[in-house]
């Protein structure tokens, strides 16, 4: 590793997970809205994500150009109920930086979201990770409330099949009314592609403040042609099984199509697309 390698990672990363530690207060209370993601039920721990920032933000540090998308969800078909989504990344120097911003507006409830990810890569195989998110929204017949809340990453890459990834955050959840409190999890994911048109990624997640305080989350994703993936996805604590569509319109371009089907509140369709601006 050269010297401003070495300069990056000591005194970069160094900041970086010392303003996390400080500030974090727990994580998000739901998914992000991530069209790619959801048709493999949000299994991304330890799989690399080209679009969005849902998965692994040590996976930033992979990425050659610039990426941009949009998802839009409509939970459980309920009128009104739409949560909108836009992220770009960006590519450094051995590096990654994105961004994310949600947006869901309704009379009962509001939620905005910006989260801030940065990928470094250590060696060819490890990189790490810091994910910062501000959360603000409103319950009715509370007053607004904020938080910031983060986590820290860590990808390894095996070999050309096997890929881990890891989340942490250790930091206990912020109180946000009188019975809910921000729950913080901890991650621990893998992805595995036997050839080049299968992928299988499984998530083991463990729940602070939930009943229920363990969860899995497993998806496989299946490429029929060059421009056409089949996903399909189950997650515990929620349980849901979700379906998806990856279709490539043309270089660089792909739109995403998906739904997780909860079996008492139904169908929540997602869709979207990514471009990614490919340098030849």
């Amino acid at each position: 590793m050269s010297a401003a390698n070495q300069f990056q990672v000591k005194y970069i990363w160094s900041f970086l997970v010392l303003i996390s530690s400080y500030y974090c207060q727990g994580q998000e209370i739901g998914f992000p809205v991530d069209a790619s993601a959801n048709g493999f039920g949000y299994a991304t721990t330890g799989r690399d994500n080209v679009f969005g920032l849902s998965g692994n933000a040590a996976a930033l540090a992979d990425l050659q150009d610039i990426t941009i998308s949009a998802s839009v969800q409509n939970s459980f078909l309920i009128e009104d109920l739409f949560d909108y989504s836009i992220s770009s990344v960006f590519p450094l120097k051995n590096a990654g930086l994105g961004i994310y911003l949600e947006h869901f507006d309704f009379e009962a409830y509001r939620q905005q979201v910006i989260s801030v990810g940065y990928g470094l890569a250590l060696y060819r195989q490890l990189s790490i990770g810091v994910r910062l998110r501000y959360l603000n929204f409103r319950i009715p017949e509370e007053s607004a409330t904020s938080s910031l809340s983060g986590g820290l990453f860590l990808k390894y890459r095996l070999n050309d099949q096997i890929l881990f990834g890891m989340e942490l955050n250790p930091f206990r959840g912020k109180q946000i009314s009188v019975n809910q409190r921000m729950t913080t999890y901890q991650k621990f994911g893998f992805s595995y592609q036997p050839s080049e048109i299968i992928t299988v990624s499984g998530d083991l997640i463990y729940h602070s403040d939930l009943l229920t305080q363990i969860s899995a989350a497993i998806g496989i994703s299946y490429e029929i042609i060059d421009q056409l993936e089949v996903q399909l996805g189950y997650r515990s604590n929620p349980d849901f099984i979700s379906i998806g569509a990856s279709i490539g319109i043309w270089d660089g371009l792909n739109l995403y199509i998906s739904a997780s089907i909860h079996q008492q509140l139904g169908v929540t369709p997602v869709s979207g697309f990514g471009y990614q601006a490919i340098n030849k």
